[in-house]
């Protein structure tokens, strides 16, 4: 894993790179001499004072006011605290090295396999800032440095946008340094990037101001709660942020003291009563609509590392149907009645539905019945190999069935539950190599695959629009899709939907990390760096709109063709915009009056492959064609390769294109009264 990029200041063939983290194999810091070359060859750079076992990452700066300087921020894998870390600092471009600040005169901390960098001036080489939870400068070329922000002055009542201040003074700067850039042009500005935004100092690290005011790059994590009573009132949980009040204006407010934020829920009928957790499911309640909030007995279970394993960022989840009784994830199921008053272990205190070290990653409860609870488990963290898991309880709790099945070995990232029917299930995965999306019509006995057709990237949430319960949302690292009019019935092993892209406006890579529907039928979007977007649910199913370029099939023309009533408009959606519909098994005879309409100026092309022709149009049939590319077949010349016409067909804007492996032939035959109207701009090409 490349870490760290650096060219050397006026040398752009001399270029150092760092590499590794976790304790990967090689890690280090690589040099190479020909940077500018087609294969640049890198060395390995190492020196006594070097440290060989490196298990974090490095972070690397250099300086126009020295160009044969580099330096080095090492950190180390949490898990291997005596291995070094620190400052080290080179004079002749990584030949030899010494350590500056290492040890207990380093300021990295926990953090050394994720947050901390370094900058040097560019215009004085003994000034530098290095940064981890908060903000050090040297003025002696690393030897000592001076603490210059503290995260702890963040002001989380600070609602308003574009403030240049979100501290309570001028040295705020919030915790967890990513990135420290030097301006280019002068040698005191600076820009850092943080788990908290984005923050400038214009005095090399005296003071700092925000930069965040209309940014959208909120980090929120799954399960966010919406109040069924109110669209606006919202709680969601932030990467590193605590936890966001939304009431439906700009500047949110924040729910202190949780560091990072998870998941949320808001009692279905009366949203003064609410949950956020933070780490290792620690819960906080509210009676007063999200005002202030109290510790619950869901207060924090420990980690991977015991009392029993509990994810970082655990489930909990209130039953719909009966909103006091409320479940938590670690190793062992937990059940609350009275609101978290108390709980219970379900079963006792070494009852792990998949182990000692395989928590519970992901709950849902059925809106119907609060008995009914699906949850998935992590994979082993130490100890025996066991694979990720997905189970059920059907009695609250009291007996648990596995039901993985023959899904694939991935995390079960989201599980949506039908809101009428608790044994209509839909999973999705995360990972790479495999389908991402499965149903169950029968309470995880039997699995089906509905993926097919989805990017091959993680899969996070997947919901049903309660407007229409035979349509499915899904979020990935790519951005929201849909699918309308699921099959009925018992379904095989795999069944191929048409799969919608829905990102209009969002812009090329959100990564979704949930989806709501609104009291008010909105679709509500959480993303992981893009914040929080909303928009209206898809179009109702049609039948008639061409979703896809199969030959048959939900979505298909010929399905449309089938479905459409005489006098009817097919449309082509944007999903088949500029792409070619490959009719395979037999030619289209349309034996009612049709329009078939491509809305936008992007053509859609009907190719008839081998067949002999596309279109057979029969007496007193009237077909109007309008923005499309038709490719003729290699039937017989007398029967017309593209329209065998014996009705009334309409061209607008259509362009016929004779079959690549004839020489000869024409692309419409008129038998009869067969009659051609042309309108626009129509022509007959080869291919």
């Amino acid at each position: 894993m490349g870490r760290s990029i650096k060219y050397k200041p006026g040398n752009s063939s001399v270029m150092y790179v760092s590499f590794g983290n976790f304790g990967s194999t090689n890690a280090g810091i690589y040099k190479t001499v020909n940077a500018s070359s087609a294969f640049p060859t890198f060395v390995k750079l190492a020196h006594t004072n070097l440290p060989t076992n490196i298990t974090g990452y490095v972070k690397l700066s250099v300086s126009a006011a020295n160009s044969n300087y580099l330096f080095a921020s090492i950190g180390n894998n949490p898990a291997s605290t005596t291995d070094p870390e620190g400052l080290y600092r080179s004079t002749d471009e990584g030949l030899t090295w010494t350590a500056l600040s290492i040890g207990s005169n380093s300021i990295i901390g926990q953090q050394g396999w994720y947050a901390h960098d370094l900058v040097v001036s560019n215009s004085n080489i003994n000034n530098i800032l290095w940064g981890e939870i908060d903000m050090y400068k040297s003025t002696n070329g690393g030897s000592s440095f001076t603490k210059k922000s503290s995260w702890d002055l963040w002001n989380v009542n600070n609602t308003t946008i574009g403030t240049l201040m979100e501290g309570t003074s001028n040295t705020y700067v919030h915790a967890d340094t990513h990135s420290i850039q030097m301006s280019p042009h002068d040698g005191n500005t600076v820009f850092i990037c943080t788990d908290g935004g984005i923050f400038r100092s214009t005095d090399f690290g005296e003071t700092y101001q925000t930069l965040n005011g209309g940014l959208q790059t909120s980090q929120i994590y799954s399960n966010a709660a919406i109040s069924m009573q109110d669209p606006n009132f919202m709680l969601l949980g932030l990467q590193d942020n605590e936890g966001m009040i939304y009431r439906g204006q700009p500047g949110c407010s924040r729910v202190p003291n949780l560091g990072d934020g998870f998941h949320a829920a808001i009692h279905p009928s009366n949203h003064n009563t609410c949950y956020i957790a933070s780490y290792n499911l620690n819960v906080k309640k509210s009676t007063n609509n999200a005002i202030s909030f109290s510790n619950t007995s869901f207060n924090g279970f420990g980690d991977i590392n015991g009392p029993y394993t509990t994810c970082f960022n655990a489930p909990f989840v209130t039953a719909p149907s009966n909103p006091n009784t409320i479940y938590g994830g670690t190793a062992l199921f937990k059940k609350s009645t009275d609101g978290l008053a108390t709980f219970t272990n379900m079963g006792g205190n070494t009852n792990y539905p998949s182990g000692l070290y395989s928590p519970i990653f992901y709950m849902a409860v059925a809106p119907t019945d609060a008995n009914i609870v699906y949850f998935s488990t992590t994979p082993s963290t130490q100890g025996t190999s066991v694979r990720s898991k997905l189970f059920k309880t059907t009695n609250g709790g009291s007996s648990f069935v596995e039901i993985t099945g023959n899904l694939p070995d991935r995390y079960y990232s989201d599980i949506a539950i039908h809101p009428t029917d608790p044994n209509i299930i839909v999973v999705t995965l995360s990972g790479f190599g495999s389908s991402h999306l499965y149903i169950s019509k029968n309470g995880g006995n039997n699995w089906t695959n509905i993926g097919t057709g989805l990017p091959d990237i993680p899969h996070n949430t997947v919901v049903f629009d309660p407007t229409d319960l035979s349509s499915l949302y899904v979020g990935n690292d790519l951005g929201v899709f849909y699918a309308q009019n699921l099959p009925g019935g018992t379904l095989p092993d795999s069944v191929n939907l048409t799969w919608i892209s829905y990102n209009d406006g969002l812009g090329d890579g959100a990564m979704i990390s949930d989806i709501i529907v609104t009291p008010d039928n909105k679709l509500r979007i959480a993303t992981w760096g893009k914040g929080l977007w909303e928009r209206d649910l898809a179009p109702p199913y049609d039948c008639k709109v061409i979703t896809n370029t199969w030959d048959s099939g939900q979505g298909s023309l010929r399905n449309a063709i089938d479905c459409a009533a005489n006098g009817d408009t097919i449309w082509f959606s944007q999903n088949v915009m500029n792409k070619s519909i490959l009719l395979t098994s037999a030619n289209l005879n349309i034996g009612k009056n049709l329009t078939f309409m491509n809305p936008i100026s992007q053509m859609v092309t009907i190719n008839a492959s081998l067949l002999s022709d596309l279109f057979e149009i029969p007496n007193n049939i009237t077909v109007k064609l309008v923005n499309l590319n038709l490719v003729c077949g290699n039937g017989n010349l007398t029967n017309g390769r593209c329209v065998n016409n014996l009705g009334t067909l309409e061209l607008d804007n259509v362009h016929l294109y004779d079959h690549q492996l004839l020489t000869s032939g024409s692309s419409i035959y008129n038998h009869g009264a067969g009659n051609v109207i042309i309108k626009n701009n129509v022509s007959i090409k080869k291919q």
